[in-house]
């Protein structure tokens, strides 16, 4: 557990803080969605507070995943070699003007210049947080 909190430096707050907001409101919408086209027949009460405990549990099976790849485990890249699929390097794209980073104090490192354990790191604790606060509001939910 010491080597998992050696892994978050104070840097890897914006990445953590981007992906957690962004896959909540993503599991939010898919289970409003859900409400409102799938679960047709309300009987007088909306199965909101399941949709958002099961969108979260789905969320935090993907912080064990990304636990894994932090400990080594990477199914995904063994399937890759077994079945021959290469990646494919990503082009990034130069802007001509200058970024507003350049004028403060501290650079932000932005979440393509982390190495793989730090991305693994970012998207467990993404992962884990959005979950987590879905599950919550999955449980607060129906006692309201």
């Amino acid at each position: 557990m010491r080597w998992l909190k050696k892994q978050y430096h104070r840097y890897m707050i914006r990445p953590i803080v981007t992906k957690t907001i962004t896959r909540t409101l993503i599991g939010l919408v898919i289970v409003l969605l859900w409400d409102k086209y799938v679960n047709v027949e309300r009987i007088g009460v909306s199965r909101l507070g399941f949709g958002l405990g099961a969108v979260g549990i789905i969320l935090m099976a993907g912080a064990w995943f990304s636990y894994l790849h932090l400990d080594g485990l990477t199914p995904i890249d063994t399937a890759k070699k077994k079945f021959g699929v290469k990646n494919k390097k990503k082009k990034t794209k130069q802007s001509m003007g200058g970024d507003i980073a350049d004028y403060l104090d501290e650079e932000i490192v932005p979440y393509e210049e982390l190495d793989e354990s730090e991305k693994a790191a970012c998207q467990m604790a993404a992962f884990l947080i959005s979950g987590m606060i879905l599950v919550i509001a999955g449980i607060v939910i129906p006692l309201f």
